[in-house]
């Protein structure tokens, strides 16, 4: 708490090599705020837990990946933000909230970047599930389904920290000691 919160926003108009910065207004429909990550606690979907962890830039992984669109559609994500499947999203087992991907579909080589915004797939074989305007840029919404790489161009927790910030927080009791750092621009905000 205390962080502040980038905004990102994508232009359907135009190549999607990076998330563009937003100067819009809060009341913007096309604005996605970047929340402040945390470290994230493990959770359970049908019986399977899944660790959250953060992943070096550069990080790959190959699979399958499909799309999630209408019926989603004004719902609200892992992340708290409501699902807009007009917007450049992905949701993703592990990685975290916040994370910038670029996604290539290897069958044709389009690719894309996305921000992930929630959690899933929860299919086996699957490792990503895009949004519509994604999907539509990758070309992969008449098959449903397209084999992707995925590679790490941002990540929300630093990857120097990566380690510690998935881990639990939890007092260990082998542990010598404990430290919290915060920097606060007012003191009533650190108190």
């Amino acid at each position: 708490s205390g962080c502040a919160a980038n905004s990102w926003t994508v232009n359907p108009d135009q190549p999607q090599s990076q998330p563009q910065i937003s100067a819009a207004p809060a009341s913007s429909p096309s604005k996605i705020k970047r929340r402040a990550m945390r470290a994230e606690k493990p959770y359970e979907v049908f019986g399977i837990t899944y660790y959250p962890k953060a992943r070096p830039i550069g990080f790959t992984q190959e699979g399958k990946a499909s799309w999630y669109g209408p019926n989603f559609h004004g719902k609200q994500t892992s992340s708290g933000e409501i699902f807009n499947m007009n917007d450049m999203t992905a949701a993703h087992t592990t990685l975290p909230l916040g994370t910038i991907l670029r996604v290539t579909n290897l069958d044709n080589n389009k690719s894309v970047t996305v921000r992930v915004n929630d959690r899933g797939p929860f299919k086996k074989q699957r490792i990503l599930d895009v949004s519509k305007a994604a999907a539509t840029q990758l070309e992969m919404i008449g098959p449903g389904t397209a084999h992707i790489r995925l590679k790490v161009l941002e990540t929300p927790v630093p990857a120097s920290s990566a380690g510690f910030a998935a881990q639990s927080t939890t007092p260990r009791s082998d542990a010598l000691f404990c430290v919290q750092v915060g920097a606060f621009g007012l003191r009533a905000n650190a108190e």
